[in-house]
């Protein structure tokens, strides 16, 4: 856990704000043992599972399910601000790793595939990531929908700027850098800066560190210190 975070979670001492909507059969709900201060949880359908490790800080959470077979797993020491989690269809799936930090962000599993977020990523407010564009787009003369659902893998220790949207089969490398207001529709490799729209590689070679450290510090490999 961030060093900010553990003295946030010692100085909070009202954990428990939940509010639970469920309709359907074999949904299991399990949040852990941390400090959960405005957390919804809305699910209509069956065989759902939400399910927490202990020791995360919870500030504005809002989980919709719709559909049977989904599963939210969401790792240790991970921050969530005014966070919002959906899925759609049948078999969803997102898995964000411990230690992880979301703040204002969406997150949406559509359409049954995955989203991973990996162990330490901090996603600004406003970013948007999702598998689906919700919605079909039909070629004229075949009737056939040419925008396919796609899985997004975004690795270790990925720093996702405000306002980005990372699109459906996406997969972002480790210690990546993405810039505000991006749009990131194709691979990014690990340890780079990405930005623009769509989002392309500016520099190589890179990792990023939590603290403001002198300029002229040695650099330090993603999560040292985490």
């Amino acid at each position: 856990m961030h060093p900010s975070l553990k003295a946030l979670y010692h100085a909070m001492r009202r954990p428990l704000e939940v509010r639970r909507r469920i309709r359907g059969r074999d949904n299991v709900v399990s949040l852990g043992r941390g400090i959960l201060r405005r957390v919804r949880v809305d699910i209509e359908g069956d065989g759902n599972t939400v399910r927490f490790e202990d020791g995360t800080i919870i500030e504005g959470l809002f989980i919709r399910i719709r559909g049977d077979g989904h599963r939210l797993t969401v790792g240790r020491g991970t921050y969530m601000h005014e966070t919002r989690i959906f899925f759609e269809d049948r078999a969803g799936c997102i898995a964000i790793g411990r230690d992880a930090w979301l703040n204002d962000s969406s997150v949406s599993s559509v359409e049954g595939c995955p989203v991973e977020i990996g162990r330490g990523c901090l996603i600004a407010e406003e970013t948007d990531i999702r598998t689906s564009d919700s919605h079909s787009i039909i070629e004229a003369d075949s009737g056939r929908r040419i925008n396919p659902p796609g899985a997004v893998r975004i690795g270790e220790y990925v720093w996702i700027g405000k306002g980005a949207a990372v699109l459906k089969g996406v997969r972002i490398g480790s210690g990546s850098i993405i810039g505000m207001r991006s749009l990131v529709t194709r691979d990014i490799p690990e340890r780079c800066v990405s930005a623009g729209t769509p989002a392309r590689v500016l520099r190589q070679g890179v990792t990023w560190d939590w603290e403001k450290l002198p300029v002229d510090a040695d650099p330090k490999v993603p999560g040292d210190g985490a």
